[in-house]
C-alpha cells in the first residue's frame, strides 16, 4: 500500500499530470479546432465541431484529480505507486481515458 501523499507531493504530481494533458491537447489542437484554457490547476477545453466540453482539475482536499467528460461519467483519479493517476473504481489511467474519449469525438 502506498504511503499517504503529502500536500507538496500532491501539488507537484497533479500539476505535472495536468501539464502533460495540456501538452497532449495542445498538440491535437494543431489539426483540430479545440479551445483550451489552463489556469489555477484547472484544465478545460472544448472540441468545437461537437461543442464537447471537458474539465480536469486537481482537488486538493481529496488529493485526487477530477475528470469531467461529455463521453464518460465523472471520474476521480488517485496517484498510484506506479506514479500513474488511476481511476478509483475502474482502475483506468487518466491519459488513456482522455485519449479514448477524445477519439470518439474527433
Amino acid at each position: 500500500m502506498m504511503q499517504p501523499i503529502t500536500e507538496a507531493m500532491f501539488l507537484q504530481k497533479s500539476n505535472e499530470m495536468l501539464e502533460k494533458l495540456y501538452s497532449y491537447i495542445e498538440t491535437l489542437s494543431a489539426t483540430n479546432e479545440i479551445e483550451i484554457d489552463f489556469e489555477d490547476g484547472v484544465l478545460s477545453f472544448c472540441i468545437e465541431k461537437t461543442s464537447s466540453h471537458f474539465v480536469i482539475n486537481s482537488n486538493f482536499a481529496s488529493k485526487k484529480i477530477w475528470y469531467s467528460s461529455p463521453v464518460s461519467k465523472p471520474k476521480y483519479y488517485e496517484l498510484h505507486p506506479s506514479d500513474q493517476w488511476v481511476e478509483t473504481t475502474l482502475k483506468t489511467n487518466i491519459q488513456n481515458d482522455l485519449s479514448e474519449d477524445i477519439k470518439k469525438l474527433l
